[in-house]
Order: C-alpha cells, then sequence, then structure tokens
C-alpha cells in the first residue's frame, strides 16, 4: 500500500533531522501503531506521507501515496455552519456537486451508518465535542475513499469503540496509521508498532511477538533516607537509600517536570544536590567566571562572602582534577555546551549531600560524553542518586533501581536483571500487569 524508503526530513533553519532515514512499508488491512513522545517526528512523518511536505532524501511510492486521509487530533470547528453543510464544502466527492441538498444529507447519514455512527448533521459544527468532531471528519474522509487513513490521537470514548471502528475499515481494505501515547490502546487496535525517538525508528516489532513485562520483587532491608511512596499507585512501596542509583522513567508529557517539583519538595527535609531541567538557564550563569559557576550554590545564584584567593585555590584545584585546562577567570561560554553541563553533573556530584536530584542531566551531549557522565555517576557511592529521563536505553544503562513513570504517578518499580527494551517502553505507555 505505501513504502517509505530512507525518508530525510529537516526544518529550514535547523541543524536537526525531523525525521531521519525513516523506512517503513504499510500494509493493505493493517493497523501501525506509531509511538513516540512529543517531538519524536510523529507528526513530520504524518505530514510527508500525506505530501504536504517533501523529503530531502529517500522516496515514497505505493497505491496510497496520493490516497491518504488524515483524523485531525483537534478537527477545526467551522462556526456558525451545520455539520453536513461543512462536509459539502471541504470534501472532494461534493466539490461542484449539482446534488440537491437531500440526496446530500441521505448520502452522509449512508456514511455514518456504514460505520455505526450517529450524529445529527442538522447541528451546528463549532457545538460538537471533540470526539464527534473527530467522527465527523472520519465519516467525510471515508466519503473520499482513501486508501489510508491516519488517525491522529483518536478519541471515540473508549478504545473498544476505536477498535470497532479500525476493524470496519480493515474490513475495507484500508491501511491504517494510529498515532497514540497510550499502550493499552496501542496493544487493543495495532498490527504492529513503530517507535519513534528524535524522528529515527527505535523499534518496528508486530504484536504477536510483544508480551506483558514481568515485575520484579526485592527485598531491601538498608536503612532509608527518604519514603518516596507517596509518589507511587496505591500500594507501592519505594523508598530511597544510600548508594542507590534510582531512576525514573516516563515520556515527559506524563508529567516528568511536575514529579521534579514534588521531589524537591520531599527532599528539602535532606541535604541534597540539584542539576534541573533548565540547568544551563538556572544553575549556571554563562557570562561569569568558571570560579564562581564552581562555587554557586543550587539553591540561589548569589553566593555569601567567601575568601576570593581560597575560591581560586579551590577552582584551580577542581578544574585540574576534572580534566580542565582553562582558567578559574575564564567564562563560562568559553567551555562547549557539553563540558559546561559535564561541569555542572561533576559539581553537584561532589558536594557532600545525602542524594543528587538530576533532571534530564545528559540531554544535548553526544554519546561519548554521556558515557563519561555515566561512569562519573556511577563512582558516588556515598549518595543516593535520584535520576529523571525520558530516554529508556539511557535509564538501562545506570539504573539500579528502576521506577516507570506513567501519567502523574509511579507505576511500578524494578530491580536487576531488566526486561528488554520493548516490554520497558510497553510499561512507559501504561501496560497493565
Amino acid at each position: 500500500m505505501l513504502k517509505l524508503e530512507n525518508l530525510h526530513f529537516s526544518y529550514p533553519g535547523s541543524q536537526d533531522w525531523a525525521c531521519r532515514d525513516i523506512s517503513l512499508h504499510i500494509k493493505p488491512g493493517e493497523v501501525l501503531g506509531l509511538l513516540g513522545e512529543n517531538g519524536a517526528g510523529k507528526s513530520t512523518l504524518a505530514s510527508l506521507i500525506r505530501g504536504h511536505i517533501n523529503p530531502q532524501k529517500g522516496t515514497i511510492t505505493g497505491s496510497a501515496k496520493d490516497s491518504v486521509g488524515l483524523v485531525h487530533q483537534h478537527p477545526q470547528a467551522i462556526h456558525s455552519m451545520v455539520l453536513w453543510k461543512t462536509m459539502v464544502a471541504s470534501n472532494q466527492a461534493f466539490k461542484h456537486s449539482l446534488q440537491s441538498p437531500g440526496i446530500i444529507k441521505n448520502k452522509i447519514n449512508q456514511a455514518m451508518e456504514g460505520l455505526n455512527i450517529h450524529l445529527d448533521i442538522n447541528r451546528n459544527h463549532s457545538d460538537l465535542s471533540r470526539p464527534e468532531a473527530q467522527l465527523a471528519q472520519l465519516v467525510e474522509i471515508t466519503m473520499e475513499a482513501p486508501l489510508l487513513i491516519i488517525f491522529d490521537e483518536p478519541d471515540f470514548s473508549g478504545i473498544d469503540r476505536l477498535n470497532q471502528l479500525l476493524k470496519e475499515l480493515k474490513s475495507r481494505g484500508k491501511a491504517i496509521i494510529l498515532i497514540t501515547h497510550q499502550w493499552e490502546e496501542a496493544k487493543r487496535c495495532c498490527d504492529r508498532l513503530v517507535f519513534l525517538k528524535e524522528g529515527s525508528i527505535t523499534q518496528n516489532y508486530a504484536m504477536e511477538n510483544t508480551m506483558a513485562p514481568v515485575k520484579v520483587s526485592f527485598k531491601e532491608n538498608r536503612h532509608s533516607l527518604i519514603n518516596l511512596s507517596s509518589l507511587c499507585k496505591e500500594g507501592l512501596d519505594l523508598q530511597l537509600h544510600r548508594g542507590d542509583r534510582l531512576v525514573i522513567l516516563g515520556y515527559r508529557e506524563s508529567g516528568l517536570k511536575k514529579l521534579e517539583e514534588q521531589l524537591k519538595s520531599l527532599l528539602n527535609q535532606l541535604d541534597y544536590s540539584y542539576i534541573p531541567s533548565e540547568g544551563k538557564k538556572i544553575a549556571l550563569d554563562i557570562s561569569s567566571s568558571l570560579r564562581d559557576n564552581i562555587a554557586m550554590e543550587h539553591k540561589q545564584l548569589r553566593r555569601g562572602w567567601k575568601s576570593i584567593k581560597k575560591e581560586k585555590t579551590d577552582a584551580a584545584e577542581w578544574l585540574k582534577l576534572g580534566g580542565w585546562h582553562q582558567s578559574t577567570e575564564d567564562t563560562l561560554d568559553t567551555l562547549s555546551g557539553g563540558n559546561q553541563q559535564k561541569l555542572l553533573l561533576r559539581r553537584e556530584g561532589l558536594r557532600s549531600s545525602d542524594v543528587l536530584l538530576a533532571a534530564h542531566p545528559t540531554l544535548g551531549l553526544d554519546q561519548v560524553n554521556r558515557d563519561e557522565c555515566f561512569e562519573m555517576m556511577k563512582q558516588w557511592k556515598n549518595k543516593a542518586l535520584l535520576y529523571l529521563t525520558s530516554e529508556p536505553l539511557e535509564a538501562l544503562g545506570i539504573a539500579n533501581p528502576l521506577a516507570l513513570y506513567f501519567q502523574g504517578e509511579i507505576t511500578a518499580v524494578l530491580h536487576p536483571p531488566y526486561p528488554d527494551i520493548q516490554h520497558i517502553q510497553q510499561w512507559m505507555m501504561g501496560a497493565k500487569e
């Protein structure tokens, strides 16, 4: 039905690929689940498939290349116009039609009946709820008879209703792409799953090859630094101990920023170090000297009175041990972005604190610098590491233990050996035991 080969696309002015080396084939009667967090490249890929943008590299071929319909996540409301007239205005099936309103309405009602959809086509379009607007758009699309239909985060009042609609469309030989964040929805409705991360496909597998991950039980007798059970689903106990590298893994849209604030509030009772998710904006001063940045406290940029001579001596020794060869009076912007992040990580990690809270501390680093940071963190056995990330491979490389976060709560805590990355991604989307 559709074949994508080595697609690359970059938006004007950007140095990064929004889609990178995408190769896929989509069959008639198949529901392909397209998953990934916000910014992963799902919408860009959908736009490429629809022909709204053209790839800089790669090809799109197949019978559905020019026959694609899209059910939008938020269909645009047309004010002061009844539903059936909006369908006539935008539908190619009725373009330049001389048919009477009665015949047109009858055809729309027949199309709805075939999908078991019940809408009053005389209602004002702007009065429709989001699920109703999506259903209306689906009816309109099917009347144009596309070979491929893309659903962007559909909301049809339940997975069962969505599944019924997809089965009907599959029986008509349609190819379907379902863009979703929900694991239960993907598991029930899709034949195959493709995961996107930073514009690239990270996983591509058929649903019959998946299996539910197994939660690992573990008994812990060490002294707890802090109880994190209030952040967990009911019945789940989570304690943080000295020497733990507790990684909390979840998509950002699941609420990681809110979790970061909750953890800060809980940790206020302890002496803790902190690498914020906006570290370079909050915890570093780009125009100040390396000496000033090394001496900063995480809770405030202004420092109390200290001996400048001692600061210079301490900073020079600190830079030497870290492998930096700059003067203590060089400004922070003389370091590369990667070295600025490593300076922040080392500064907070070496503080005499009980806990280091690190939110996305390796974001923007290349793999060499990431590996160096991981090795650094593994040496800090005298404190607990609380690490927030949305990168499964990163989490598996450092976690002990690993917590899964979904829609505002920690849903599972795992200890080595961990399930494979497919299962981890399922948990990130809310897979149930």
